[in-house]
């Protein structure tokens, strides 16, 4: 499915809100912490270490297993990873005849393989004789790199009678100069492998030994640390308090805009991870079409845990159009890791406040949200086939408003507001000649706030009827209540796109799809608040009813969601009904108006 050369695959997990404008660039793996993708150690798998003439004969076809040390040593929970290869010549995988041979010896061309047993020696020799070239993959001592595999190509074979030795006249050569395709799959794995399995340089007969003991599966080592590719990648962020989110000055003519949106607490919790995935790798250097071919099949899939946010905001404004933001808090690498000379997984974590203004005139006000998202939601993408993705959970989290506090009752704004989670998979395939981006953005949530300001309602915000009498009417209707409105939104949806440079064909492509795999919509309880002058708070309206007068008060909290009200800092004026100086403001007018209807029920009762 891929090309001559690397390609950079990054899984975005990005979530867009309402009006807001997100940074689609990608991540490159050069910015993966070398740390936090430590190498996977070749292993062999018992059932392929046996002594069998047919082992001797090169094949198109070979796997390649691979499991982090130290988490073998530990006997817990292991990142593992399988390689399986369409190799261009036939390959001959010095790991399955190891049962035959006495030793095996690598120099810088040449490759010697020393038989126990003249009948081996006289298996493998048939085997061979007829090629001109083949491979050798080789995991040994003077070879490559202790745990790691290497490719040789083939282009002699020398064999020695009395001493029953082959010599191979070989070239080292990379990975993708080995192979017409490769897949690689990747997951996790308890107790399946023992130390024994782990390609170390330590000698064939030691290991030949190993491996003819039912009970040579070595204890885990109690010295050895724990692994990097733990299963639970913490994506944990407390957000410096007042960090800015959004700055904004500007003059056009006489009329200034102006906001400040700062983080008074922002938090995110839990664990987000990569638990298996599989993607296929074409290998073209004479076909730009199959070079670019890389995502016709392949899939990730991603679980949550314990994942949840706390986003309040602190804003002042004084806007005359709408504006809107997103701000990047923090890039975390999440544990990945690395197939030596093969292929690097390196996931990353980055959340990102967005948010939408609407509002004309001045105003300092704090809003915000709290998210919690089930336990084991999940999300799997089909790289191939995008609209045969899925994901469960995400849509039943739930979301609760944090109280809404503000300098001044009259507040009359539309405000969009999210938290999105962008989690970039990068996987580096070779040697870096081109990138594909393939990712699923979801809303976590996007947010969409009405606040108005009503006048001449009841407590709940709602036209008063059936009034019969002016007592009713005093004792019933709110000269300046706050209505606040909110609306969730939940989209889950899909990106690839990639771009891909063949410097030897004068070859470039870029390749694209997007597609959407469900919304959802809900509404939020409402509220209905008056602004307490003596508390300085928003508050849950009550009247207190005479025969010549009415006062406004606030008994208690109310916001939505039912949590307590707060922000008694950001309030500087009362929008409630007092009985000193009735006739001020917006209140004037409801004051007169009552008074008429006075006077017209006065007259009816003449």
């Amino acid at each position: 499915m891929f090309s001559l050369g690397s390609a950079v695959l990054v899984l975005l997990f990005l979530c867009r809100l309402i009006d807001a404008s997100i940074d689609k660039s990608g991540v490159s793996l050069r910015d993966i912490p070398r740390s936090n993708s430590p190498k996977l150690t070749a292993i062999s798998v018992p059932s392929n270490l046996r002594k069998r003439e047919d082992a001797f004969k090169p094949k198109h076809q070979c796997e390649h297993n691979y499991a982090d040390h130290a988490s073998v040593l530990d006997g817990g929970r292991t990142r593992v990873a399988k390689t399986s290869m369409e190799y261009k010549l036939p390959a001959l995988n010095l790991e399955d005849i190891e049962m035959s041979l006495e030793n095996i010896q690598c120099f810088d061309f040449t490759i010697k393989v020393g038989f126990a047993e003249v009948q081996m020696f006289n298996a493998a020799r048939d085997s061979w004789n007829s090629m001109s070239e083949f491979l050798i993959i080789a995991s040994h001592f003077g070879c490559n790199e202790d745990g790691e595999r290497s490719p040789y190509l083939v282009s002699d074979v020398h064999y020695d009678h009395e001493t029953l030795t082959a010599a191979f006249a070989v070239r080292r050569i990379q990975w993708k100069e080995s192979y017409k395709s490769m897949t690689v799959k990747f997951g996790m794995s308890h107790g399946q492998y023992g130390a024994d399995s782990l390609r170390i340089h330590e000698g064939l007969r030691r290991r030949r030994a190993a491996e003819s003991s039912p009970t040579s599966r070595a204890a885990a080592s109690t010295s050895t640390p724990n692994s990097n590719s733990s299963i639970h990648a913490d994506v944990g962020f407390q957000v410096p308090s007042n960090q800015a989110i959004f700055t904004l000055s500007n003059t056009v003519g006489s009329v200034t805009d102006s906001a400040t949106v700062k983080c008074s607490n922002c938090s995110v919790s839990g664990t987000i991870d990569i638990v298996e995935g599989e993607f296929t790798v074409s290998n073209s250097t004479t076909d730009g079409g199959k070079a670019i071919d890389f995502i016709n099949t392949g899939f990730f899939r991603a679980v949550a845990n314990n994942l949840g946010a706390h986003v309040e905001l602190d804003t002042t404004l004084s806007l005359s159009t709408t504006q809107s933001f997103n701000k990047t808090l923090t890039s975390i690498g999440l544990p990945g890791f690395e197939i030596p000379g093969i292929a690097t997984v390196g996931p990353f974590f980055r959340p990102v406040i967005t948010g939408s203004l609407q509002i004309q005139g001045a105003i300092d006000f704090t809003y915000g949200f709290d998210l919690k998202v089930p336990d084991n939601s999940s999300i799997l993408l089909n790289v191939g086939q995008l609209n045969e993705s899925s994901y469960q959970g995400f849509n039943d989290a739930q979301i609760s408003a944090i109280p809404l506090s503000a300098s001044s009752p009259s507040i009359s704004l539309t405000l969009g507001i999210g938290l999105h989670a962008e989690l970039d998979l990068g996987i580096d395939i070779l040697s870096g000649d081109g990138s594909i981006t393939a990712g699923a953005f979801i809303d976590l949530p996007a947010l969409k706030i009405t606040i108005a300001n009503l006048a001449g309602v009841n407590k709940q915000c709602e036209p008063i009827t059936n009034i019969t009498s002016v007592d009713q009417l005093l004792s019933h209707a709110f000269p300046n209540l706050t209505h606040i409105v909110p609306e969730a939104n939940i989209k889950v949806g899909l990106q690839v796109g990639g771009d891909l440079d063949v410097p030897e064909l004068n070859f470039h492509a870029s390749i694209g799809s997007q597609a959407v795999l469900a919304g959802t919509s809900y509404s939020m309880p409402t509220a209905c608040l008056s602004f307490d002058g003596s508390q300085k708070a928003f508050v849950s309206p009550t009247v207190t009813s005479s025969t010549t007068s009415s006062v406004e008060t606030g008994t208690g909290a109310a916001s939505t969601g039912g949590a307590k009200s707060g922000g008694g800092e950001k309030a500087k004026s009362s929008g409630g009904r007092t009985k000193e100086n009735p006739l001020a403001g917006e209140v004037a007018i409801f004051w007169t108006g009552i008074m008429l209807m006075s006077v017209f029920f006065v007259a009816l009762s003449l």
